[in-house]
Protein backbone atom coordinates (compact mmCIF):
# COMPACT_ATOMS: atom_id res chain seq x y z
CA UNK A 1 0.00 0.00 0.00
CA UNK A 2 1.25 3.60 -0.83
CA UNK A 3 2.12 5.29 2.59
CA UNK A 4 1.27 9.67 2.93
CA UNK A 5 3.10 11.58 4.88
CA UNK A 6 2.12 15.30 6.51
CA UNK A 7 4.96 17.43 6.37
CA UNK A 8 5.00 20.68 7.91
CA UNK A 9 5.45 23.79 4.85
CA UNK A 10 7.93 25.92 6.18
CA UNK A 11 9.21 28.99 4.41
CA UNK A 12 8.46 33.03 4.24
CA UNK A 13 7.32 35.10 1.51
CA UNK A 14 9.73 36.40 -1.04
CA UNK A 15 9.77 38.77 -3.80
CA UNK A 16 8.54 36.90 -6.84
CA UNK A 17 10.48 35.76 -9.51
CA UNK A 18 10.20 33.48 -13.02
CA UNK A 19 9.69 30.03 -12.48
CA UNK A 20 10.71 27.11 -15.30
CA UNK A 21 7.59 24.32 -14.53
CA UNK A 22 7.19 21.40 -16.85
CA UNK A 23 9.10 23.60 -19.51
CA UNK A 24 6.50 26.45 -19.22
CA UNK A 25 7.50 29.91 -17.53
CA UNK A 26 4.99 31.04 -14.32
CA UNK A 27 5.74 34.36 -12.51
CA UNK A 28 5.07 34.12 -8.92
CA UNK A 29 6.38 34.88 -5.08
CA UNK A 30 7.91 31.77 -3.49
CA UNK A 31 5.37 31.05 -0.43
CA UNK A 32 6.63 27.27 1.25
CA UNK A 33 7.86 23.46 0.73
CA UNK A 34 5.75 20.77 1.98
CA UNK A 35 6.82 17.58 1.23
CA UNK A 36 6.63 17.21 -2.63
CA UNK A 37 5.26 20.07 -3.37
CA UNK A 38 5.78 23.98 -3.64
CA UNK A 39 3.29 26.55 -2.81
CA UNK A 40 3.78 29.73 -5.25
CA UNK A 41 1.81 32.80 -5.19
CA UNK A 42 1.12 33.93 -8.84
CA UNK A 43 0.36 37.32 -9.99
CA UNK A 44 -2.98 37.50 -9.71
CA UNK A 45 -3.15 36.16 -5.72
CA UNK A 46 -3.63 33.44 -6.14
CA UNK A 47 -1.70 30.23 -4.78
CA UNK A 48 -0.88 27.59 -6.44
CA UNK A 49 0.90 23.89 -5.43
CA UNK A 50 3.72 22.61 -8.00
CA UNK A 51 5.77 19.29 -8.20
CA UNK A 52 8.84 19.77 -6.76
CA UNK A 53 10.54 17.14 -9.37
CA UNK A 54 8.86 19.05 -12.20
CA UNK A 55 10.63 22.63 -11.67
CA UNK A 56 13.82 22.85 -13.48
CA UNK A 57 16.91 21.93 -11.60
CA UNK A 58 18.21 25.70 -10.79
CA UNK A 59 14.83 26.38 -8.97
CA UNK A 60 15.01 23.46 -6.77
CA UNK A 61 18.69 24.59 -5.98
CA UNK A 62 17.06 27.91 -5.76
CA UNK A 63 14.80 27.09 -2.66
CA UNK A 64 17.60 24.74 -1.04
CA UNK A 65 19.75 27.97 -0.51
CA UNK A 66 16.89 30.34 0.44
CA UNK A 67 15.75 27.69 3.20
CA UNK A 68 20.03 27.44 4.26
CA UNK A 69 19.86 31.14 4.04
CA UNK A 70 16.21 31.55 6.57
CA UNK A 71 16.82 29.07 9.10
CA UNK A 72 17.66 29.28 12.34
CA UNK A 73 21.23 30.58 13.58
CA UNK A 74 22.45 33.13 15.93
CA UNK A 75 22.58 36.72 15.50
CA UNK A 76 24.66 39.62 17.63
CA UNK A 77 28.19 39.92 19.11
CA UNK A 78 29.75 37.13 21.73
CA UNK A 79 30.02 39.33 24.48
CA UNK A 80 26.38 40.02 25.00
CA UNK A 81 23.15 38.68 24.40
CA UNK A 82 23.02 35.83 21.30
CA UNK A 83 19.56 34.99 20.38
CA UNK A 84 18.24 32.97 18.11
CA UNK A 85 16.12 32.29 15.04
CA UNK A 86 15.73 32.63 10.95
CA UNK A 87 15.25 36.10 9.48
CA UNK A 88 11.69 36.97 8.57
CA UNK A 89 11.59 40.66 8.28
CA UNK A 90 13.29 44.14 9.08
CA UNK A 91 10.93 47.06 10.53
CA UNK A 92 10.31 49.34 12.38
CA UNK A 93 14.54 49.77 12.33
CA UNK A 94 14.72 46.20 13.95
CA UNK A 95 15.58 42.68 12.85
CA UNK A 96 12.83 40.58 13.35
CA UNK A 97 13.91 36.69 13.06
CA UNK A 98 12.13 33.91 14.98
CA UNK A 99 13.07 30.18 16.30
CA UNK A 100 9.66 28.18 16.89
CA UNK A 101 7.05 29.98 18.68
CA UNK A 102 9.36 32.66 20.01
CA UNK A 103 9.94 36.15 17.53
CA UNK A 104 13.22 38.16 18.81
CA UNK A 105 13.63 41.77 17.26
CA UNK A 106 16.73 42.72 17.33
CA UNK A 107 18.41 46.38 17.02
CA UNK A 108 20.75 47.21 13.90
CA UNK A 109 23.68 48.14 16.31
CA UNK A 110 23.94 44.67 18.12
CA UNK A 111 24.65 42.77 15.10
CA UNK A 112 28.00 42.03 13.90
CA UNK A 113 29.58 41.81 10.68
CA UNK A 114 29.25 38.58 9.99
CA UNK A 115 25.29 39.00 10.22
CA UNK A 116 25.36 41.74 7.86
CA UNK A 117 27.21 39.30 5.57
CA UNK A 118 24.16 36.83 6.03
CA UNK A 119 21.84 39.42 5.59
CA UNK A 120 23.61 40.51 2.11
CA UNK A 121 23.82 37.23 0.78
CA UNK A 122 20.02 36.33 1.66
CA UNK A 123 18.78 39.80 -0.15
CA UNK A 124 21.41 39.08 -3.15
CA UNK A 125 19.51 35.68 -3.31
CA UNK A 126 15.71 36.55 -3.12
CA UNK A 127 16.98 40.02 -5.41
CA UNK A 128 16.04 42.83 -2.75
CA UNK A 129 17.42 45.42 -1.89
CA UNK A 130 19.38 45.45 1.69
CA UNK A 131 17.46 47.86 3.64
CA UNK A 132 19.33 51.68 4.17
CA UNK A 133 19.66 51.41 7.83
CA UNK A 134 21.38 48.16 7.62
CA UNK A 135 23.43 48.95 4.36
CA UNK A 136 24.86 51.88 5.94
CA UNK A 137 25.80 50.28 8.95
CA UNK A 138 29.36 49.62 10.48
CA UNK A 139 29.35 47.04 12.67
CA UNK A 140 32.08 46.82 15.30
CA UNK A 141 34.83 44.35 15.56
CA UNK A 142 33.74 41.02 15.96
CA UNK A 143 36.84 40.14 17.94
CA UNK A 144 38.46 41.24 20.99
CA UNK A 145 41.60 43.57 20.10
CA UNK A 146 43.90 42.41 22.35
CA UNK A 147 46.68 40.90 20.16
CA UNK A 148 47.60 37.99 22.28
CA UNK A 149 43.32 37.00 22.99
CA UNK A 150 42.73 37.84 19.17
CA UNK A 151 45.54 35.41 18.13
CA UNK A 152 43.72 32.35 15.92
CA UNK A 153 45.21 29.10 16.70
CA UNK A 154 45.13 25.52 16.27
CA UNK A 155 43.63 23.56 20.48
CA UNK A 156 43.80 20.23 20.41
CA UNK A 157 42.18 18.03 22.95
CA UNK A 158 43.04 14.90 24.55
CA UNK A 159 41.68 12.93 21.59
CA UNK A 160 43.77 14.45 18.79
CA UNK A 161 40.72 16.50 17.60
CA UNK A 162 41.47 20.13 16.42
CA UNK A 163 39.98 23.63 15.79
CA UNK A 164 40.42 26.89 14.83
CA UNK A 165 39.56 29.41 17.70
CA UNK A 166 40.72 32.17 19.59
CA UNK A 167 41.33 32.59 23.27
CA UNK A 168 38.94 34.50 25.19
CA UNK A 169 39.58 34.48 28.87
CA UNK A 170 39.94 31.89 31.47
CA UNK A 171 37.47 30.94 33.83
CA UNK A 172 36.93 29.06 37.25
CA UNK A 173 36.70 25.71 35.23
CA UNK A 174 37.82 26.10 31.55
CA UNK A 175 38.81 28.06 28.48
CA UNK A 176 36.22 30.12 27.28
CA UNK A 177 37.20 30.22 23.23
CA UNK A 178 36.05 32.25 20.58
CA UNK A 179 35.03 29.81 17.37
CA UNK A 180 32.97 30.82 14.62
CA UNK A 181 32.04 34.14 16.14
CA UNK A 182 30.38 32.63 19.11
CA UNK A 183 31.62 31.56 22.91
CA UNK A 184 32.58 27.78 23.33
CA UNK A 185 33.95 26.58 27.14
CA UNK A 186 36.71 23.77 26.69
CA UNK A 187 37.36 22.12 30.11
CA UNK A 188 41.35 22.29 31.41
CA UNK A 189 41.12 17.95 31.31
CA UNK A 190 40.13 18.48 28.17
CA UNK A 191 43.17 20.59 27.20
CA UNK A 192 46.35 19.05 25.22
CA UNK A 193 49.71 19.77 27.79
CA UNK A 194 50.66 21.73 24.97
CA UNK A 195 47.14 24.59 25.02
CA UNK A 196 47.93 24.35 28.89
CA UNK A 197 51.59 25.50 28.45
CA UNK A 198 50.46 28.35 25.90
CA UNK A 199 47.84 29.92 28.04
CA UNK A 200 50.23 29.67 31.26
CA UNK A 201 53.20 31.57 29.05
CA UNK A 202 50.30 34.19 28.40
CA UNK A 203 50.88 37.60 29.97
CA UNK A 204 48.66 38.37 32.18
CA UNK A 205 47.03 35.16 31.85
CA UNK A 206 47.13 33.51 35.64
CA UNK A 207 45.89 29.72 35.60
CA UNK A 208 43.86 28.49 38.57
CA UNK A 209 45.81 26.16 40.85
CA UNK A 210 43.74 23.18 39.96
CA UNK A 211 44.39 23.67 36.37
CA UNK A 212 48.07 23.43 37.12
CA UNK A 213 47.61 20.54 38.46
CA UNK A 214 45.82 19.26 35.38
CA UNK A 215 49.17 20.41 33.39
CA UNK A 216 51.67 18.60 35.83
CA UNK A 217 49.61 15.58 35.17
CA UNK A 218 49.58 15.61 31.94
CA UNK A 219 53.05 15.85 31.65
CA UNK A 220 53.69 13.29 33.89
CA UNK A 221 51.27 11.22 31.65
CA UNK A 222 51.25 11.52 27.82
CA UNK A 223 48.11 12.05 26.44
CA UNK A 224 46.77 10.56 23.47
CA UNK A 225 47.36 13.16 21.50
CA UNK A 226 51.25 13.08 22.25
CA UNK A 227 51.53 9.18 22.41
CA UNK A 228 50.01 8.94 18.80
CA UNK A 229 50.57 10.98 16.07
CA UNK A 230 47.89 13.27 15.01
CA UNK A 231 45.31 12.64 12.20
CA UNK A 232 45.18 14.58 9.16
CA UNK A 233 42.66 17.73 9.68
CA UNK A 234 40.42 16.12 6.79
CA UNK A 235 40.49 12.84 9.03
CA UNK A 236 39.55 14.44 11.56
CA UNK A 237 36.53 16.11 10.22
CA UNK A 238 35.21 13.11 8.84
CA UNK A 239 36.14 10.21 11.85
CA UNK A 240 35.48 12.92 14.92
CA UNK A 241 31.85 13.17 16.13
CA UNK A 242 29.35 16.55 16.42
CA UNK A 243 30.71 17.84 19.05
CA UNK A 244 28.31 20.44 21.75
CA UNK A 245 28.77 24.09 21.29
CA UNK A 246 28.87 26.09 24.31
CA UNK A 247 26.47 28.98 23.53
CA UNK A 248 26.09 32.35 25.87
CA UNK A 249 23.61 33.20 28.44
CA UNK A 250 20.37 34.76 26.89
CA UNK A 251 20.02 38.20 27.91
CA UNK A 252 17.36 40.91 27.54
CA UNK A 253 14.05 41.36 28.23
CA UNK A 254 11.12 39.27 27.21
CA UNK A 255 7.41 41.23 26.32
CA UNK A 256 4.18 39.92 26.33
CA UNK A 257 3.28 37.01 23.98
CA UNK A 258 1.60 38.03 20.84
CA UNK A 259 -2.25 37.54 20.58
CA UNK A 260 -3.36 35.60 17.49
CA UNK A 261 -0.23 34.01 16.54
CA UNK A 262 1.11 33.02 20.37
CA UNK A 263 4.19 33.89 19.56
CA UNK A 264 6.61 35.16 21.98
CA UNK A 265 8.69 38.22 21.28
CA UNK A 266 11.36 39.74 23.20
CA UNK A 267 13.34 43.14 22.17
CA UNK A 268 17.41 43.31 23.21
CA UNK A 269 18.00 47.09 24.72
CA UNK A 270 21.42 46.67 24.29
CA UNK A 271 24.46 44.70 24.83
CA UNK A 272 24.34 43.25 28.55
CA UNK A 273 26.86 42.45 30.74
CA UNK A 274 29.82 39.64 29.87
CA UNK A 275 28.57 36.23 29.89
CA UNK A 276 29.92 33.24 31.32
CA UNK A 277 30.29 30.02 30.23
CA UNK A 278 28.75 27.21 31.67
CA UNK A 279 30.97 23.75 32.38
CA UNK A 280 28.76 21.86 34.68
CA UNK A 281 26.52 20.06 32.04
CA UNK A 282 27.61 16.83 30.78
CA UNK A 283 28.71 17.33 27.29
CA UNK A 284 26.86 14.00 26.18
CA UNK A 285 23.49 15.99 27.20
CA UNK A 286 24.40 18.96 24.81
CA UNK A 287 23.51 18.79 20.70
CA UNK A 288 25.86 20.85 18.42
CA UNK A 289 24.54 24.25 16.99
CA UNK A 290 24.03 25.18 13.15
CA UNK A 291 26.22 27.64 11.89
CA UNK A 292 26.97 29.31 8.08
CA UNK A 293 29.88 28.64 6.68
CA UNK A 294 30.94 25.71 8.97
CA UNK A 295 34.47 25.30 7.36
CA UNK A 296 36.22 24.59 10.37
CA UNK A 297 36.13 21.03 11.88
CA UNK A 298 34.22 20.40 14.67
CA UNK A 299 35.66 21.67 18.79
CA UNK A 300 37.17 18.96 20.88
CA UNK A 301 35.12 19.42 23.11
CA UNK A 302 32.72 22.23 23.89
CA UNK A 303 30.75 22.64 27.06
CA UNK A 304 26.76 24.42 27.11
CA UNK A 305 26.78 27.92 28.77
CA UNK A 306 22.98 28.14 28.87
CA UNK A 307 23.49 30.60 31.67
CA UNK A 308 20.24 32.56 33.33
CA UNK A 309 18.33 30.15 35.94
CA UNK A 310 15.91 29.90 33.54
CA UNK A 311 14.75 27.44 30.46
CA UNK A 312 14.50 29.30 26.94
CA UNK A 313 14.60 28.36 23.59
CA UNK A 314 17.99 28.96 22.94
CA UNK A 315 18.56 25.66 25.02
CA UNK A 316 16.80 23.83 22.23
CA UNK A 317 18.44 22.21 19.04
CA UNK A 318 18.04 23.36 15.60
CA UNK A 319 16.41 19.42 15.07
CA UNK A 320 13.22 20.90 16.80
CA UNK A 321 12.75 23.82 14.25
CA UNK A 322 14.80 23.36 11.37
CA UNK A 323 15.40 19.80 10.44
CA UNK A 324 12.35 19.92 9.12
CA UNK A 325 13.75 22.28 6.25
CA UNK A 326 14.19 19.64 3.39
CA UNK A 327 12.69 15.88 2.48
CA UNK A 328 15.18 13.23 0.11
CA UNK A 329 13.53 11.66 -1.85
CA UNK A 330 15.13 8.00 -3.48
CA UNK A 331 16.30 7.91 -7.33
CA UNK A 332 13.59 5.05 -7.52
CA UNK A 333 10.64 6.92 -5.73
CA UNK A 334 10.66 10.11 -8.36
CA UNK A 335 11.44 7.43 -10.63
CA UNK A 336 8.05 5.96 -9.71
CA UNK A 337 6.44 9.52 -9.23
CA UNK A 338 7.56 10.47 -13.36
CA UNK A 339 5.53 7.46 -14.63
CA UNK A 340 2.62 7.74 -13.16
CA UNK A 341 2.86 11.62 -14.26
CA UNK A 342 3.29 10.81 -17.50
CA UNK A 343 0.67 7.83 -17.82
CA UNK A 344 -1.51 9.49 -16.15
CA UNK A 345 -1.29 12.91 -16.34
CA UNK A 346 -2.68 15.55 -13.98
CA UNK A 347 -5.82 13.87 -14.23
CA UNK A 348 -8.37 12.97 -11.08
CA UNK A 349 -7.50 9.32 -9.11
CA UNK A 350 -10.46 7.58 -8.72
CA UNK A 351 -9.11 3.88 -6.71
CA UNK A 352 -6.40 1.78 -6.13
CA UNK A 353 -5.22 -0.78 -8.69
CA UNK A 354 -2.74 -3.33 -7.91
CA UNK A 355 -0.72 -5.47 -10.59
CA UNK A 356 0.04 -8.90 -9.93
CA UNK A 357 3.42 -9.27 -12.07
CA UNK A 358 5.17 -6.66 -10.40
CA UNK A 359 3.24 -6.20 -7.16
CA UNK A 360 3.17 -2.01 -7.63
CA UNK A 361 0.18 -0.38 -5.87
CA UNK A 362 -1.00 2.87 -7.38
CA UNK A 363 -3.52 5.01 -7.83
CA UNK A 364 -5.61 5.25 -10.86
CA UNK A 365 -7.77 7.98 -13.10
CA UNK A 366 -11.30 7.49 -14.45
CA UNK A 367 -9.76 6.37 -18.06
CA UNK A 368 -8.40 3.80 -16.78
CA UNK A 369 -9.85 0.29 -16.86
CA UNK A 370 -9.15 -3.45 -16.26
CA UNK A 371 -7.17 -5.22 -18.24
CA UNK A 372 -5.25 -1.93 -19.62
CA UNK A 373 -1.07 -1.78 -18.95
CA UNK A 374 0.72 -1.37 -16.12
CA UNK A 375 2.59 1.41 -16.24
CA UNK A 376 5.63 0.07 -14.60
CA UNK A 377 5.77 -3.35 -16.11
CA UNK A 378 3.61 -2.90 -19.27
CA UNK A 379 1.47 -6.14 -18.45
CA UNK A 380 -2.22 -6.01 -18.03
CA UNK A 381 -3.38 -4.80 -14.55
CA UNK A 382 -5.59 -7.39 -13.25
CA UNK A 383 -7.29 -5.68 -10.21
CA UNK A 384 -9.38 -2.04 -9.60
CA UNK A 385 -10.54 -1.27 -6.33
CA UNK A 386 -12.32 2.50 -6.39
CA UNK A 387 -11.71 4.94 -3.12
CA UNK A 388 -15.56 4.19 -2.74
CA UNK A 389 -15.52 0.41 -2.45
CA UNK A 390 -12.11 0.26 -0.54
CA UNK A 391 -14.68 2.43 2.38
CA UNK A 392 -17.32 0.11 2.02
CA UNK A 393 -14.52 -3.06 2.61
CA UNK A 394 -13.40 -1.09 5.45
CA UNK A 395 -16.83 -0.33 6.92
CA UNK A 396 -17.75 -4.25 6.65
CA UNK A 397 -14.55 -5.28 8.22
CA UNK A 398 -14.09 -4.97 11.61
CA UNK A 399 -10.45 -5.02 11.88
CA UNK A 400 -10.58 -2.21 9.51
CA UNK A 401 -8.98 -4.94 7.17
CA UNK A 402 -10.36 -6.08 3.81
CA UNK A 403 -13.27 -8.47 4.31
CA UNK A 404 -12.59 -12.06 3.21
CA UNK A 405 -13.93 -11.83 -0.49
CA UNK A 406 -11.20 -9.18 -1.18
CA UNK A 407 -8.48 -10.88 -0.06
CA UNK A 408 -5.73 -12.11 -2.15
CA UNK A 409 -6.04 -15.99 -1.02
CA UNK A 410 -9.94 -15.55 -1.70
CA UNK A 411 -8.81 -14.45 -5.14
CA UNK A 412 -6.44 -16.89 -5.85
CA UNK A 413 -7.99 -19.83 -5.04
CA UNK A 414 -11.12 -18.79 -7.05
CA UNK A 415 -8.95 -18.13 -10.11
CA UNK A 416 -7.08 -21.45 -9.17
CA UNK A 417 -10.52 -23.48 -9.35
CA UNK A 418 -11.52 -21.83 -12.79
CA UNK A 419 -8.44 -22.59 -13.95
CA UNK A 420 -8.96 -26.59 -12.84
CA UNK A 421 -12.93 -26.49 -13.75
CA UNK A 422 -11.82 -25.11 -17.52
CA UNK A 423 -8.47 -27.63 -17.71
CA UNK A 424 -10.81 -30.48 -16.83
CA UNK A 425 -13.48 -29.70 -19.50
CA UNK A 426 -10.98 -29.45 -21.91
CA UNK A 427 -9.17 -32.31 -21.18
CA UNK A 428 -12.70 -34.41 -21.05
CA UNK A 429 -13.73 -33.01 -24.58
CA UNK A 430 -10.29 -33.88 -26.05
CA UNK A 431 -10.66 -37.05 -24.77
CA UNK A 432 -13.90 -37.51 -26.54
Amino acid sequence: MLLFALLLGIGSSAPARSWTYNGETIVGEYVSRSGRHVTVKLEDGTEDWLRLYRLDRADREWIDRYHELTKSRRWGRPTGPQPRGGFESFENGKLRVAHGDEVTLIYPDELTSGDLQHLRKLHLHIGATLPADLANLTPPVDAPADAPRAEQREWVDVDGRTIEASFVRLEEEGVVLLYKQREVGVRFARLSSHDLDWLHNQPGVSLPAHAIRVTTVKRQTPSRVESSPSPEPEAVAVAAPRERFATPRSAGRRDTARGESNRREKSHDGPAGEPGADFSRDPESQEPESQESDTTSDPPTAEASEGGGEDTPDAETDEEYDEYDDEEYSAEELAMMRKLDEAFGDAERIGIAECYHCDNVFDYPAAFGSGDSCPFCGKPVGELITYEEIGEALAVSLGGGRPWYLQRWFRRLAVALVIAVVGGVIKAMMGD
